[in-house]
């Protein structure tokens, strides 16, 4: 059934061969059951299938996640005219054709399904719920034989931050040939950019290719959370394939991340060091809606109200700003106490205020040309303010002066261990509140428990997770 066999969108790069030609080795000396560990983006399913469609394998494909039970993995049921029907899921399809059977994101799913693996790989058996069973030595009218050519291979993440799953290794690894599946070496991660955008120059390549293994160094040293793959690298290389301009790429594929702006800042300052002048959020993105007009040669005039005609709030004199009770995002302008990208009050990233106030508010950082219009007697000005205001705070809280610097010399070293902390811990803190399942829902997941009740006409008998 060529219907079956995978023909995915791949290229040859010599990491990827050298893994699929390791990997088949292994099957043509009877080896079945395949573990491919490895962040997310590195390519464990583009492998997989590229190997399916080498060797002529058709392939069944199940994809866990957190609800996933072992019902689901063998038997699906529904109700078709008040009967219970049972339906064999990829699992039993694979088993009894010999197909390759993909289990993708295992990791996600409890640790009481998974172990599921470990009595079909390792002891040959698996009793279904509509009683047949799956073995490999027995034979009757109830069994299920298990195919010679039946393989699995299973794709996980991973364990621990940032993609919280459990650790399947530790659990049934030992029933599985495991590999661990790295971002490709250089040349190869080089070799695979240019193949999906041909009219890149390799100085740009390489750019980008170093660029993003050192922030997958930054990965493993703890610094930024989420290992950048060669799935964002390919990203941009398709976006600038069919829109160019490299700094619009980049801030398609990245500027997810601008929420968090130290996250935003160390990834610009990554891509700077490397050659390549990624902007901050602002200044791109009013670049680019500039240029996005039906003629990007057409000049565009624009008016700001109240402003000066490069957008910033004319300056005055520097001052603390009114306090909103609200706290409402204030960008620009030179009224409000805790705004960014504005100008005279105390905020984030303006020009000309006193000092820092953070909100809590997304940052719009003014430009640097913005800033030098501030004039040398507004600069003192604002100084002296700011003095005044750390005095008076030392008063409310008791520190002098000497304590305050021995306190600031301790915390400078440290500071974006701090800011890292804080955003891991509110990453953690995003996880804590689990939504519980709600039952008796007339939609949802069939729930296993009232399937009698739905035989005897019960509608409510289905569950889905709620708060």
């Amino acid at each position: 059934r060529q219907e079956m066999v995978p023909a995915p969108e791949f290229f040859d790069i010599p990491d990827h061969v050298h893994m699929i030609a390791g990997l088949l080795k292994e099957w043509n000396v009877g080896e079945r059951a395949f573990l491919l560990i490895g962040n997310q983006g590195v390519g464990k399913n583009k492998i997989v299938d590229r190997l399916c469609e080498v060797a002529n394998f058709e392939r069944e494909y199940i994809q866990l996640h957190r609800d996933s039970t072992i019902g689901q993995l063998t038997l699906s049921p529904s109700l078709e005219d008040g009967k219970i029907i049972w339906k064999d899921s990829p699992l039993v399809r694979a088993v009894q054709d010999g197909c390759a059977l993909v289990i993708d994101e295992a990791d996600k799913a409890p640790l009481e399904t998974v172990v599921v693996f470990k009595n079909l790989i390792e002891d040959g058996e698996l009793l279904l719920a509509d009683g047949r069973r799956i073995t490999r030595t027995l034979q009757g009218p109830d069994t299920i034989p298990i195919h010679p050519n039946f393989s699995v291979w299973v794709l996980a993440n991973r364990p621990g931050f940032p993609f919280h799953g459990n650790d399947f290794f530790r659990e049934v690894g030992d029933c599985f040939s495991t590999h661990t599946i790295p971002n490709p070496d250089l040349e190869s991660e080089i070799e695979l950019l240019r193949s999906y955008a041909t009219n890149i120059d390799d100085a740009t390549l390489h750019k980008v290719v170093r660029s993003f293994g050192e922030l997958r160094y930054l990965s493993e040293k703890g610094d930024i959370s989420y290992p950048y793959s060669t799935r964002e690298a390919v990203s941009i290389m398709k976006h600038l394939k069919v829109y160019p301009g490299l700094i619009s790429a980049l801030h398609n594929v990245l500027d997810m991340d601008s929420f968090d702006d130290s996250l935003y800042k160390k990834i610009g300052d990554v891509f700077r060091r490397n050659g390549i002048p990624m902007t901050d959020y602002r200044t791109w993105g009013k670049h680019a809606s500039i240029g996005s007009g039906s003629n990007s040669n057409e000049k565009l005039d624009i008016m700001y109200s109240g402003s000066n005609k490069n957008g910033y709030a004319s300056l005055t004199q520097p001052k603390i700003g009114r306090f909103d009770e609200n706290n409402e995002p204030h960008v620009g302008g030179n009224q409000w106490q805790g705004g960014t990208g504005g100008s005279d009050t105390a905020g984030l990233d303006g020009r000309g205020g006193p000092y820092r106030v953070d909100r809590g508010h997304k940052v719009h950082q003014v430009s640097d040309e913005a800033k030098a219009q501030v004039s040398k007697e507004t600069a003192e000005a604002a100084k002296q303010m700011a003095e005044a205001a750390l005095k008076e705070r030392l008063q409310e809280i008791g520190i002098s002066e000497t304590e305050w610097k021995m306190y600031d010399g301790l915390v400078k070293p440290i500071r974006a261990d701090i800011v890292n902390l804080k955003g891991l811990l509110k990453a953690v803190e995003s996880k804590k509140t689990e939504r519980a399942w709600i039952k008796r829902q007339s939609h949802g997941e069939i729930d296993d428990a009232k399937l009698v009740d739905g035989a005897t006409g019960d509608k409510l008998i289905y569950k889905r997770r709620g708060n």
